[in-house]
């Protein structure tokens, strides 16, 4: 039994999928972003949060933006 979450991620349909997976992440702003650590390790930035040390942007800069969803 396939379960749907996975498929709407398969179908790459990524608001369906972060809907999907909503019921376990009340209160959280669920973001499907292709940018993986490099979107990550911006946000530690924004944060003024140092104490972690990451590695320059590697993701190419002509991919698709961010979809969010609030749970």
């Amino acid at each position: 039994m396939e379960d749907p979450p996975v498929a709407k991620l398969q179908e790459g349909d990524y608001l369906g999928f972060l809907e999907g997976i909503a019921g376990g992440w009340k209160g959280w702003k669920l973001v499907w972003d292709q940018c993986g650590a490099d979107a990550f390790a911006e946000h530690l930035q924004k944060k003024a949060i140092s104490g972690i040390e990451t590695a320059s942007a590697s993701h190419p800069t002509d991919i698709m933006a961010p979809v969010f969803h609030q749970a």
